[in-house]
């Protein structure tokens, strides 16, 4: 059987150029005479260098090592949970769809801040009306500005 010196590749019978490296086939590969003293020799001298560095240092690297592993196996567990990673994972999925629609977003909003104007004029200024009407006034601003921004982004999409 014919073998392509290059690639180590066998052949059947009949062929006599590797149709991968473009070379003659020869009938026996030659024999590698492998230097085990050399490299004995080159492993040698990285052991060496291990064994001239800070032991404080290789066990450092150890737990490098093992920390980007675990990390890497806490990554291949839950590469397929898009929330795993954002924030605490745990978004209700109502408000998380919400933010798709930004004109509800805007919309809301406007009705919240409405609402906490159309009130504080109704019943008039005082303390226990401005305390009740901070949070639906401030969680509108919060829904108009973001439905803003989300608005403008898909805009420049």
């Amino acid at each position: 059987m014919p073998w392509c010196p290059k690639c180590k590749l066998e052949y059947r019978a009949g062929f006599d150029i590797c149709n991968d490296c473009k070379v003659a086939l020869v009938d026996k590969l030659p024999k590698v005479n492998y230097d085990l003293e050399n490299q004995y020799n080159e492993l040698g001298d990285c052991f060496n260098d291990y064994n001239n560095s800070n032991p404080e240092d290789l066990i450092e690297e150890a737990n490098q090592f093992e920390e980007e592993l675990q990390s890497l196996k806490e990554w291949q567990k839950h590469q397929y949970d898009p929330g795993y990673y954002i924030g605490t994972g745990r978004i209700p999925k109502p408000l998380a769809a919400f933010s798709k629609f930004p004109s509800l977003l805007v919309g809301f909003g406007i009705v919240l801040i409405g609402y906490s104007i159309l009130n504080l004029s109704l019943n008039g200024i005082n303390l226990n009306m401005i305390l009740t009407n901070v949070i639906p006034l401030l969680l509108g601003v919060a829904l108009l500005v973001g439905g803003l921004q989300r608005i403008l982004i898909n805009d420049k999409e």
